[in-house]
């Protein structure tokens, strides 16, 4: 859940689907403008390299760069982090800056890192290259690390995540996955927060969420847990539920819903599934809330003021996949 937004939280989940990215955007010359300019301190613009110049994950003699802009005038190779707790290979960059240091290599010399904020191997990889030049004095390569986050800057600097949606949906990734928002709290917020009730009470949310899915689990429905680390940003606190192998309801607390709603437990299956389910859900429920690409009903709150609340969310999600199960 929380993704339906942007088609790019589907497609991109490596740092080679990353680069690809990257690569196709370059072929926008506004785009490929800002980021040269960002890999060359502002020598060398789109004019200078086309994207015909730009290769990913291709050989060069027996190296093998994320990406690499190359022609008479420039020679760049780009290691891509995404992950700040990735390290480095033995022969990074020491590698690439052998090369670039070569005879094969044409034109100005250039290393980028390009890497996450809060890169945990940002000394190690200051310190390979602080050897690599120390120990060739006469290398005229350049090296610059480069952070997500420069990137996201200059692109919304230019407004070139209004040129198209791919550029707006990259940038928008980029910043789900690196800008850390500011938090602020209001005086009801925290007024709320420190009142001990509300710390048992969303104890005893979460406790009723596991035991629901115990129980269901024993009576040998399918189910797969969805039990976000945070739930509070990745979204959810619950689980799905299959038949034969499909999804066919989702059960839980999810987050964003909640806020918008002031709903914390809800039920209810997405749009892109068996298109039978979908329909046997609006005949089921026709009040029921739409929200991104889901639909929606609630456990309202008599239910969790019964004298035996498991029990009573248990009979109506098991009312629920039966209902679903309907479809062929």
């Amino acid at each position: 859940m929380g993704k339906q937004y942007n088609i790019l939280s589907y497609l991109i989940d490596s740092e080679n689907r990353t680069t690809e990215m990257l690569y196709a955007l370059l072929a926008y010359k506004p785009f490929r403008e800002l980021v040269v300019r960002l890999f060359t301190e502002s020598k060398f613009g789109a004019d200078d390299i086309s994207w015909d110049d730009i290769e990913i994950q291709s050989r060069i003699g027996n190296i093998i760069p994320d990406m690499a802009l190359r022609n008479d005038k420039v020679s760049i190779l780009v290691e891509v982090k995404i992950d700040c707790y990735r390290g480095l290979m033995d022969s990074q960059p020491g590698s690439y800056l052998k090369w670039l240091a070569g005879p094969k290599a044409n034109g100005s010399s250039i290393f980028v890192a390009l890497v996450p904020p809060d890169y945990k191997y940002l000394e190690e990889l200051d310190r390979r290259i602080n050897d690599f030049q120390s120990s060739n004095s006469n290398s005229s390569v350049r090296t610059l690390v480069v952070k997500w986050d420069q990137l996201i800057q200059v692109v919304l600097e230019n407004d070139l995540e209004k040129l198209n949606q791919y550029i707006r949906d990259f940038c928008s990734l980029l910043k789900a996955w690196y800008e850390v928002p500011v938090i602020k709290f209001t005086t009801e917020e925290t007024r709320l927060m420190y009142d001990k009730k509300n710390a048992v009470s969303i104890r005893k949310l979460l406790e009723t969420i596991e035991e629901v899915i115990d129980v269901l689990k024993e009576k040998g429905y399918e189910v797969k847990n969805s039990f976000s680390r945070r739930w509070w940003q990745d979204g959810e606190y619950g689980c799905y539920i299959k038949r034969k192998g499909n999804y066919i309801l989702f059960f839980g607390l999810w987050q964003d819903y909640w806020e918008k709603f002031g709903q914390p437990l809800c039920y209810g299956v997405a749009e892109e599934w068996d298109s039978s389910v979908c329909e046997e859900f609006r005949k089921a429920h026709p009040s029921h809330e739409k929200y991104e690409a889901y639909l929606m009903k609630n456990i309202d709150q008599l239910t969790l003021l019964s004298e035996r609340p498991v029990f009573s969310i248990t009979k109506t999600i098991e009312k629920e996949i039966e209902t679903l199960s309907r479809q062929p």
